[in-house]
């Protein structure tokens, strides 16, 4: 099994993505003060619906840091959706309002 993923560099993305998610949700869950933490597993909505002692649903995106850092050492993040419409080139792209947070797994 791991040598099917370790071929299919979609597959292996894919993964990754969710052992990251997996892990900042449980995380979150830990932190007091969290009342609620729920993965949202639809397409193209964020990862993470967060309630902070009770309050509105704080909403997280998880993304994967790339290998390769910026020039100076800082970490990259390809803050791209995985998938864009053949119709809307620009759904590629997180809207501003897509989400409140943005996390990144190192």
């Amino acid at each position: 099994m791991l040598d099917l993923i370790d071929g299919a560099s979609r597959l292996k993305m894919a993964v990754r993505g969710w052992v990251a998610e997996t892990h900042l949700a449980d995380e979150l869950k830990k932190i007091r003060g969290v009342s609620e933490c729920e993965r949202l597993e639809g397409d193209g909505c964020p990862d993470i619906s967060l309630r902070w002692q009770g309050g509105p649903p704080i909403l997280i995106e998880c993304k994967n840091t790339l290998r390769q850092p910026c020039a100076d050492g800082r970490p990259k993040v390809d803050f791209q959706r995985t998938r864009a419409a053949r119709s809307d080139p620009c759904s590629r792209y997180h809207a501003r309002d897509d989400f409140d947070i943005l996390a990144a797994c190192l």
